[in-house]
């Protein structure tokens, strides 16, 4: 039954969604990191119902999404401190700097510098060149090896 009011003093219609309670069963499944349709699969939630509130409720959107992204937030803060190693008070290393998740993090953070992508396109996938002149593949073959042996290079490195 619908809530009764002056212009609908039967209370007749459909009983309006419980965005609060919906929010409290998806809360555990968004905190861990799945999208909002997955977690109300799980959460045993009407997609269908609640996706109208989501698309047209700033409220009730900026609650699912900050729960969702609090597992990103919590990823970015341990792979800082794994990259940063741990030091006591005096200044003795208890944990030393984890290169491979620095790698990793300008690999994410830094594309121009540090991805191991190669673009072979421009902005749009415009090639940057003319397939069919020899010179020009001869030339992106090299350089894609160089940067294989730089990448197996700074691989081996940091697993020692």
């Amino acid at each position: 039954m619908a809530k009764v009011t002056k212009t609908n003093p039967q209370g007749a219609g459909r009983t309006p969604a419980d965005i609060q309670d919906a929010i409290r069963k998806l809360k555990p499944f968004l905190q861990v990191g799945y999208s909002f349709w997955k977690a109300c699969q799980i959460a045993n939630v009407p997609y269908t119902t609640y996706i109208y509130y989501y698309n047209n409720d700033d409220d009730f959107r900026s609650e699912i999404e900050y729960e969702r992204t609090k597992v990103n937030i919590i990823a970015r803060q341990n792979i800082i401190k794994s990259i940063q190693g741990a030091t006591d008070k005096d200044g003795k290393v208890l944990k030393e700097p984890d290169v491979k998740n620095s790698f990793e993090w300008l690999d994410r953070m830094e594309k121009d510098e540090f991805s191991k992508r190669v673009e072979l396109t421009g902005p749009q996938g415009i090639p940057l060149f003319n397939e069919d002149n020899p010179k020009v593949l001869e030339t992106v073959l090299k350089t894609y090896d160089a940067i294989k042996k730089w990448k197996d290079d700074v691989s081996d490195n940091t697993s020692e």
